[in-house]
């Protein structure tokens, strides 16, 4: 089965190739590849995030976005993989605090 977005986040523009869930913790990571530029992945990500009704917060990076939603946060990384010419796009989403 092809690795899927967080339940609770919209789908963003990049295809997904790992995902790993923690339940202990309530979170989950998932790595993503796109063809846009670094600062464009990330910047495509935060308006489908803010389209979503995520908020930012904290200041916003070129390649990295902090978000917030309620008890969850989501995390953006994006960067070039010299190799493939592609970008990797890496997602942390989390819900609630620390049981």
């Amino acid at each position: 089965e092809a690795p899927a977005w967080p339940t609770g986040l919209p789908p963003l523009d990049a295809t997904p190739l790992f995902s790993a869930v923690s339940a202990a913790t309530r979170t989950t990571f998932v790595t993503a590849v796109s063809a846009a530029d670094p600062a464009d992945a990330v910047r495509d990500a935060a308006a489908a995030l803010t389209a979503a009704g995520w908020g930012e917060a904290a200041p916003p990076a070129p390649t990295f976005r902090l978000f917030a939603s309620g008890r969850k946060v989501c995390v953006v990384l994006a960067s070039r993989d010299p190799p493939t010419g592609r970008t990797t796009l890496s997602v942390l989403h989390r819900e609630g605090s620390n049981p």
